[in-house]
């Protein structure tokens, strides 16, 4: 189904919450009880939200908590391409892992030929699989599902989720890796309550990624974020 942006805020919020009212939602969003009410039925109605407990009464009618359906998309299969490894996962909307594995790249393996063989392998041990979402390091058109340029493989401009999606037939999601960090500290994390934040990430390179008034930001180019060489002394010989 297409979502209002009330729909979508009201979502965002209840996935955050985990548990919350109808009325709880009303005054956190400043939306009247009667059209959080129109926006929330079509939800219920379609399994993506929950009625999952009913308060103790304060002297008035009961309030009734809403909850995520952590199922109602299917397992997703996650996946995290690094310089060095393909990390798998198994997970639900709500962050749950129930299953994680790694597989080695090697230099003599095409790695879009690679990939789509482990994802035909993990499909078929795996029933269930929905959604397919990945993090890959470099430069990430994720509008468009775009591989930009990474230094670490060897081709650039990878339209690698139009070809994922014609082979698998699944709606899939490709993001660049700090980017991903960040929204799982939003989501999941220590940012929940933050809208302004900076997470930093050093491993096989150095990255960054910067929420601002509650928004990721991806820059001109994809390029937020991305620390380059910076030349400390110029009259050194070494650039």
């Amino acid at each position: 189904m297409d979502f209002t942006q009330s729909q979508l805020r009201i979502l965002e919020m209840i996935k955050n919450k985990n548990k919350i009212s109808r009325k709880r939602i009303a005054e956190e969003l400043e939306l009247t009880p009667a059209a959080i009410t129109k926006s929330i039925e079509p939800l219920l109605q379609c399994g993506i939200v929950l009625e999952v407990s009913q308060r103790e009464s304060t002297g008035g009618r009961r309030a009734i908590d809403l909850s995520l359906n952590k199922y109602w998309v299917g397992k997703i299969l996650g996946i995290s391409l690094t310089p060095t490894s393909l990390v798998i996962s198994v997970g639900n909307v709500a962050g749950e892992i129930v299953k994680t594995k790694s597989y080695k790249i090697s230099e003599d393996k095409e790695l879009i030929d690679y990939l789509e063989k482990i994802i035909e392998k993990e499909l078929e041990e795996e029933k269930g699989i929905k959604v397919i979402s990945m993090a890959i390091t470099g430069l990430i058109n994720s509008e468009k599902g775009i591989i930009i340029f990474s230094p670490h493989y060897k081709r650039k401009k990878i339209d690698i989720r139009d070809r994922i999606e014609k082979r698998f037939n699944l709606p899939t999601l490709i993001e660049n890796d700090v980017r991903a960090m960040a929204l799982t500290e939003k989501y999941f994390g220590g940012a929940q309550d933050s809208e302004n934040y900076v997470v930093l990430n050093v491993s096989e390179g150095i990255g960054s990624s910067i929420f601002v008034n509650g928004n990721l930001l991806s820059g001109h180019g994809f390029i937020s974020g991305e620390i380059g060489h910076v030349v400390m002394d110029r009259s050194s010989l070494r650039r």
